[in-house]
């Protein structure tokens, strides 16, 4: 995670907490939906953590029988001012 990715109305209000996420990798690799599932009690926390994921996050597809798949799965996204 890197500043860009922090709502700049948070870091002014100090705002800071984890998001849990359910994201699905589509079989290119790239987030293609996600979903929070334990929010963080700062709604801009939470739409900036689904946000950032799709834009950001990389995967090597699952694959199948030697072909890509989608695939669900969870992650926490910390956001914590140093």
């Amino acid at each position: 995670m890197t500043a860009d990715d922090y709502p700049p109305i948070s870091i002014r209000l100090q705002e800071q907490g984890t998001v849990a996420i359910k994201f699905t990798i589509g079989a290119d690799g790239t987030v293609n939906e996600c979903a929070v599932t334990t929010p963080s009690g700062k709604p801009r926390l939470d739409d900036a953590a689904c946000t950032m994921v799709k834009k950001r996050w990389k995967y090597k597809p699952a694959t199948q029988d030697g072909k890509p798949v989608a695939q669900a799965t969870v992650a926490n996204v910390v956001f914590q001012l140093k």
